[in-house]
């Protein structure tokens, strides 16, 4: 999270369902982590639509047993509990284990093929949604393997859509929600992922019309992320949203938010953009009272504000200099977030010095 897209001049400066399993008798215990759709440590908050199809590592797996089958657990207990769902048919551990050939499994809630370390196929398209681990089973009462983060399953009910316009651009901009198929005036609630907290936060609730469309005009909400510091290509971060019915996730819509950066600092321009803390002390020179352009993209559209700290810097800015620090230029960031603006470097001591871009969202 960005705090100021600074950049460094030297002044010289700029830094800028429930399912029965056969019965099957087990002689072992399965231990250690299984991982997610990796081989290393699993990606938290991966999500996948119920029946949609998932990839598990078992290469960290210690195993006694020549079978197993696999669970959705609402828990990350080593053990078989309460709520535990089986959803595949037994698979023998010659052949997760095998590395030259893979072989297919399958049964009424879906299909897996198995090899090489990995189990790779359906999950149950009937799961309730919510977030779940896997547990691979080989004998009640003793310790099964489990996923090391958990995966949120996710329902697509009948032919619901949901879209956001514009579908990307910076961050804090209007953009609206459309959406069909949810049922003639039925109450659909919005909402949206906080990557920050990890943790989906209530938007607003919409009726839908007569003939189950539902409209919303909302602003997007703004990550406050800039690019790393030197010279990068444009990227972005999705903003997800979502629309449920009662609790039932309905459709999912993704803005692309792009990150912040500089476009040119003096007489430098970016193949990319400059991200945050770009260090341009052997490339712009100024002197007190130079005149010095600076553009950039991305930023929340608004009052753009140029801040210069107040001493040369020794290390990095602190605090204390950034309590002081002068307001040299504004400008306007449009609604695709690009400013640009000239500003005048004021009396300074000769050393490094800091300029901080600054929007409403970052302030």
């Amino acid at each position: 999270m960005l705090k100021r897209c600074l950049v460094i001049l030297s002044i010289l400066l700029l830094i800028i369902t429930v399912f029965v399993p056969t019965y099957i008798a087990f002689v072992s215990s399965a231990t250690g982590y299984i991982k997610i759709n990796s081989t290393t440590s699993s990606d938290p908050n991966q999500q996948v639509q119920a029946g949609g199809n998932v990839s598990l590592y078992f290469g960290d797996v210690t195993w006694s047993g020549n079978q197993c089958y696999l669970l959705m657990s609402p828990d990350n207990d080593t053990q078989v509990s309460t709520g535990d769902i089986i959803y595949t048919p037994v698979i023998l551990i010659c052949d997760i284990t095998n590395q030259t050939a893979v072989h297919q499994y399958s049964n009424g809630m879906g299909s897996w093929a198995v090899g090489n370390n990995w189990v790779n196929g359906s999950i149950a398209p009937n799961v309730p949604i919510g977030a779940y681990t896997f547990k691979a089973f080989d004998n009640l009462g003793e310790d099964v393997a489990v996923t090391d983060v958990y995966l949120t399953v996710y329902l697509l009910v009948s032919e619901a859509t949901l879209e956001v316009s514009p579908d990307s651009g910076p961050g804090g901009i209007e953009v609206t929600l459309t959406g069909s198929g949810y049922g003639a005036f039925a109450e659909v609630t919005l909402l949206y992922y906080d990557s920050t907290v990890d943790s989906w936060k209530f938007l607003d609730t919409v009726t839908a019309n007569s003939i189950g469309n539902i409209t919303f005009t909302t602003q997007v909400p703004d990550l406050r992320k800039a690019l790393q510091r030197g010279d990068y290509s444009e990227t972005y971060a999705q903003v997800s949203f979502r629309a449920e019915i009662g609790g039932i996730v309905y459709s999912y819509a993704d803005y692309n938010q792009y990150l912040r950066g500089l476009k040119t600092v003096g007489d430098q321009t970016a193949s990319g953009l400059y991200g945050n803390g770009t260090d341009f002390t052997s490339s712009v020179i100024v002197h007190s009272g130079d005149n010095i352009t600076v553009s950039g993209k991305w930023f929340s559209p608004g009052v753009i504000y140029v801040l210069w700290d107040g001493y040369a810097v020794v290390g990095t800015v602190t605090s204390s200099e950034w309590a002081e620090a002068e307001i040299i230029g504004t400008s306007v960031a449009n609604q695709t977030g690009y400013f640009e603006t000239t500003v005048t470097i004021p009396n300074a001591s000769a050393g490094e010095h800091y300029l901080a871009i600054e929007d409403s969202e970052l302030v």
